[in-house]
């Protein structure tokens, strides 16, 4: 994506409109967890300082996946037909197993 991205401002210097992407399926799981780790160091920081207090986000302390870093914000994600839902309680209920 970043390599997309670059190439089109390359050739369109002159844009200075915000990014959107289009995902479908199993797509949009894979944009879904990309986007949910973009956090920047401090973002970080917090995150896991608060990930012990809120059970919302104790899922965190269970990832061990990198992601790669986008150079670029993306504004909206549009996830079409995307499983999303099923893959985060999917998540929730390997957290209760863990416990």
């Amino acid at each position: 994506m970043n390599r997309v991205v670059s190439l089109f401002r390359q050739h369109t210097r002159n844009f200075t409109g915000k990014i959107s992407v289009a995902a479908h399926s199993l797509g949009g799981v894979i944009l879904f967890d990309l986007l949910a780790n973009q956090e920047s160091v401090i973002e970080l920081a917090e995150v896991k300082a608060r990930a012990s207090q809120d059970p919302r986000l104790q899922h965190l302390k269970y990832m061990h996946t990198s992601y790669p870093r986008l150079g670029f914000p993306i504004s909206n994600l549009f996830a079409l037909g995307s499983p999303i839902a099923v893959f985060l309680m999917g998540r929730k209920g390997e957290e209760r197993g863990q416990e």
